[in-house]
């Protein structure tokens, strides 16, 4: 048995993303350790060191060149912290493991997907796998805790809950609540999963393909528009319901960049009724939602000072913002406080009081990361943006890009909160950003492109051979008359 290495990448790719989404569930149930999120990464980053010679024959282009910075960074900030700042060793650790060694599914990805126009089609496949197990798992949760009447009947929450010695009765009450808010362990990341995988798939549905026919369209069960308007709704309910609003907003906004991209009446028809029906079931949550958010106003009493004030109204005002920088040590500028947790840096500073009461954390990531890391990110999202606009030029790939475009709409939307990135959706992130490098070198080659499109194309060899029925300069010639 033969094992070729690009189903050894495959493999990486699929058991890198499973276990980094359910990594806080496994550590609650099977092994309390962080191996299960840092196994994947170092298998993957000695898989590329003894295959080195496969990653080396091709120039990297732009967006490798910033992941190869993003990597470089990271060590050389975990170096400084631990040998100059005197940063706790577990926090520089964990900082490395959570944010940048899922880096290696990137170079994986690139591998894997690289001078292949299919490759990319059977790695969404992955995406779709982990939609259906979410909106099961939500499902399941949901009855739990409708049947039993707490989410502390959940194993996996039991675990996590009875290691909290202080918990509050306030963050209790998340748990007996009849919203389930405790997929993959709770917080705001299972609204944010939701939002990542329902843009990621939305494209699919979008995309008309037969005007754009190729032979991967009509072998592919992923544009089938019953299956995935099934997947969409599944993951539209349990969105709505996980209540991340930055991410909801987000993917509502994808939506309608979506639809607005549409140039077929079937299309836009199948749409629409889709949301009139998901309106007339989420209509309440819905208006509940941008009532308390952007019309209820509630008295504030945090860093800044009371004010009374909505929701949109209060997490949007800068001054939060502007109150944490003045009063942050100048090595927090440099270095970042939240990946160093150094007492030089000033991190007591400016983590119990400045930003916890501000959603503009994202605006603050200079002084949590450090300047370095805010520009590396900047340059990420602003090159990815590009890629994909150029994939969305083309027939082919246009899909992809719509739903990379998705993701750095949602990804840049939640930012603020850096924490509900990781654990899963900063993998795939990674994953897919090695996809969509691979294909936007793709699709600048003009030859590659036609004959994918046409997998029947004979081959040069049949080319060069003329046929039974055409003579030396292409002319149809008569068929010979069979003698007795």
């Amino acid at each position: 048995m033969v094992v070729r290495i690009p189903s050894i990448e495959f493999t990486l790719i699929a058991v890198g993303l499973v276990l980094a989404f359910g990594y806080l569930a496994f550590r609650a149930v099977i092994w309390d350790n962080f191996v299960w999120i840092v196994a994947v990464p170092i298998i993957a980053s000695l898989f590329l060191l003894a295959v080195h010679r496969r990653h080396t024959r091709f120039r990297p282009n732009t967006l490798d060149r910033i992941v190869i910075a993003y990597c470089i960074y990271g060590i050389g900030m975990a170096a400084i912290g631990i040998l100059f700042l005197e940063s706790s060793k577990f926090v520089v650790i964990k900082g490395l493991v959570h944010y940048y060694a899922p880096v290696a599914l990137y170079f994986i990805a690139r591998s894997y997907t690289r001078n292949s126009p299919d490759r990319p089609l059977v790695v969404t496949r992955i995406i779709w796998v982990l939609a259906a197990l979410f909106i099961l798992d939500f499902f399941i949760e949901n009855y739990i805790v409708g049947h039993l009447g707490s989410g502390l009947a959940i194993p996996w929450v039991q675990n996590e809950i009875s290691k909290m010695g202080d918990i509050s009765a306030r963050v209790l009450e998340q748990y007996t609540f009849e919203r389930v808010s405790t997929v993959f362990v709770g917080g705001k990341r299972p609204g944010f999963v939701a939002a990542t995988l329902f843009v990621t798939i939305l494209p699919f549905l979008l995309h008309e393909v037969r005007k754009n026919r190729s032979a991967w369209h009509s072998r592919s069960w992923q544009f089938n528009t019953l299956l995935t308007t099934s997947v969409l709704g599944g993951l539209a309910f349990t969105m709505i319901r996980l209540n991340n609003k930055t991410a909801l907003f987000a993917a509502i906004l994808v939506l309608v960049i979506g639809l607005l991209s549409l140039r077929s009446i079937r299309k836009i028809v199948t749409v629409t009724v889709l949301l009139t029906i998901g309106l007339f079931f989420t209509y309440d949550i819905l208006y509940k939602t941008v009532q308390t958010q952007f019309f209820t106003p509630h008295l504030y009493d945090r860093a800044v000072g009371a004010q009374m004030a909505t929701p949109f109204e209060y997490i949007t005002n800068p001054a939060t913002v502007v109150y944490a920088y003045r009063n942050a040590d100048p090595y927090t500028f440099f270095f970042g406080a939240q990946l160093l947790g150094s007492d030089i840096a000033g991190i007591r500073q400016i983590t119990p009081t400045s930003f916890a009461s501000s959603e503009l954390r994202g605006t603050g990531l200079p002084i949590f990361f450090g300047f370095g890391w805010a520009l590396i990110v900047g340059a990420t999202l602003s090159t990815m943006l590009v890629y994909s606009l150029r994939l969305i030029k083309s027939v082919q790939f246009r899909f992809f890009g719509l739903s990379m475009i998705g993701l750095i709409v949602v990804y840049a939307a939640d930012l603020h909160y850096p924490s509900s990135i990781t654990h899963g959706p900063l993998e795939m992130f990674m994953v897919m950003t090695g996809v969509l490098s691979s294909l936007s070198d793709t699709s600048r080659k003009p030859s590659n492109s036609k004959v994918r499109e046409e997998t029947t194309e004979p081959s040069r060899s049949q080319l060069r051979q003329p046929s039974a029925r055409t003579s030396e300069t292409g002319r149809l010639r008569p068929r010979p008359t069979e003698t007795a």
